[in-house]
């Protein structure tokens, strides 16, 4: 499904935080997800961030609007 390896972490992140994605030196992703959400709206957070891995924002110059609309679709 995807060319690169991800650590999933549920941890409890603070009210507005979703999810997040940190690169590792090893080429590998650490993606967080706020344990405070339910199991669906999780899933939509995880699947967010494995767009932005996907799509390469993680290095983009783009304004924060395009990605973000890019990792909507």
């Amino acid at each position: 499904m995807y060319d690169f390896d991800v650590f999933i972490r549920v941890i409890p992140l603070p009210m507005g935080s979703e999810a997040l994605v940190l690169p590792n030196e090893d080429d590998t992703y650490d993606v967080y997800v706020n344990a405070n959400l339910c199991r669906a709206k999780q899933r939509e957070a995880l699947d967010h961030e494995l767009k932005h891995i996907k799509k390469g924002h993680l290095w983009s110059v783009l304004p924060i609007k395009q990605i973000e609309a890019e990792a909507n679709e």
